[in-house]
């Protein structure tokens, strides 16, 4: 019966989801352990039913040795035995951890999934199956209120994401060892699974079993619970989604949780694959109304996960990843194009106003913005180099910090690594996009030399 009763489940995830396709090509995360071993079997005895192909894929994290080999050959071995086609992938959990400096758990989350997308690839899979049970789920909403997590994060594990689908998710570790146990079927144990130095299975070992003793049936209530928010969130996210505004004034009219899933949505679009905790949420939310409030002009940022900035300026909020590139160094500039390192720019300087055609045409730089000036002033050595902490600039019989122009003209703080300051002994006579400096100014009495900005084009 306790087989029956997963299989039940599991159809009710199957059919509550749309988690399969007839004619579905469904690689399984196959770790050997209780759930995976379950899964397995049951997407076998249900492939007729569905008309699906199973590949089953074991990673091995090279984390437990010979415990992790002796794994991967029990996987073989039961594929072999059940007539399933086996796929195994090795990746390096403890360097991976050390290169990005993350745990170890979390190293060994993202490389396994980068093998399933790899492997579905390689072979042509439409779905990736892993094993999380509904007592996953409980640990995972747990794990995320106790960590500060949003709204998002009561909803636990989805039961769908993209071409990843769990379909245990209504199955409790209760129903998964009876039907192993029933089914007479063996499985491995991770020793690393009972190590409460991991968050999660201190959560597992320590926390839930206390929960459990209050309401035996904590899965199953945790599970009403997510599917539950998933549907507000659903419908939330729908009217956030809708929302195109990104000027300040406007945003801080939202209903405060339609305003949070805009910046999520906004966040997400980065690419980032961190989930905001409520605390810098509400920070967000906290810095964008007193921005509005106070009518500032000012641009603000504040520094987000994943080394990403929340920006807001006067008419519109955005978030930026810095890019990796060269910060300007000092250059010594001469007539002709000046290669500035590998930022992407350069410098053209020349006598002749028509000059530049002919640059353009030989090269893949753009004008992005120029000047001209009297030809007479020019009898120092000019240089183009990084901003510098302290710099003012001299325009309009008015002197300005070069940081408070930057802000606002709303220049993004990624591009002012490489936006040139073009200086004679003086100082700052010219920085693209602005003023030239008073004393530089052309007239009709003298010859005029032109300096062009240039940007590589698309």
């Amino acid at each position: 019966m306790a087989f029956k009763t997963v299989l039940t489940n599991i159809k009710k995830a199957i059919e509550s989801f749309s988690l399969l396709d007839n004619g579905d090509s469904v690689l399984v995360g196959f770790s050997g352990g209780k759930d995976s071993i379950i899964l397995l079997y049951s997407l076998k005895e249900l492939s007729k039913e569905y008309n699906i192909k199973l590949t089953a894929l074991h990673v091995n994290h090279n984390i437990r040795g010979s415990e992790a080999k002796r794994d991967e050959t029990f996987c073989k071995e039961f594929c072999e035995k059940y007539n399933v086609d086996f796929i195994c992938k090795s990746v390096d959990a403890v360097e991976y951890s050390k290169i990005k400096k993350i745990g170890l758990e979390e190293a060994a989350r993202i490389l396994r999934y980068q093998a399933f997308e790899e492997a579905a690839r390689e072979i042509g899979i439409t779905k990736i199956a892993t094993a999380h049970t509904s007592s996953d789920n409980l640990e995972t909403i747990l794990f995320n209120v106790i960590r500060g997590a949003s709204t998002e994060g009561l909803k636990g594990i989805a039961p769908k994401r993209n071409n990843i689908i769990r379909p245990l998710i209504y199955c409790s570790t209760e129903d998964i060892l009876s039907a192993a146990d029933e089914l007479q079927l063996s499985y491995v144990t991770d020793s690393t699974n009972s190590d409460t130095e991991y968050t999660r299975n201190n959560i597992r070992h320590n926390i839930v079993p206390l929960i459990k003793k209050i309401n035996p049936n904590a899965e199953a209530s945790f599970s009403s619970l997510a599917d539950s928010i998933m549907t507000d969130i659903d419908y939330m996210s729908g009217v956030a989604n809708k929302v195109q505004t990104v000027n300040p004034k406007e945003l801080v009219k939202l209903h405060r949780s339609i305003l949070c899933r805009v910046l999520i949505r906004l966040y997400k679009e980065t690419g980032s694959k961190t989930q905001l905790c409520s605390v810098h949420i509400n920070d967000m939310v906290k810095l964008l109304k007193s921005y509005a409030d106070s009518d500032c002009r000012e641009v603000k940022r504040l520094s987000l996960p994943d080394k990403i900035n929340f920006v807001i300026t006067y008419d519109k909020i955005y978030f930026e990843r810095p890019s990796i590139q060269t910060v300007l160094g000092e250059h010594t500039l001469e007539y002709g194009l000046n290669e500035l390192d590998n930022t992407g720019a350069a410098i053209f300087i020349s006598d002749n106003e028509n000059e530049i055609e002919s640059v353009i045409q030989k090269n893949i730089y753009k004008i992005s913005t120029h000047t001209m000036l009297k030809k007479s002033a020019i009898n120092d050595t000019i240089i183009a180099r990084h901003r510098q902490d302290g710099d003012v600039f001299c325009f309009s019989n008015m002197t300005k910090k070069v940081k408070k122009m930057l802000n606002e003209a709303k220049i993004p703080v990624s591009d002012r690594e490489t936006l040139p300051m073009l200086c004679d002994n003086r100082g700052i006579f010219w920085i693209p996009g602005f003023p030239l400096r008073d004393d530089l100014k052309p007239d009709t009495t003298d010859k005029t030399t032109y300096f062009y900005y240039l940007k590589r084009g698309n």
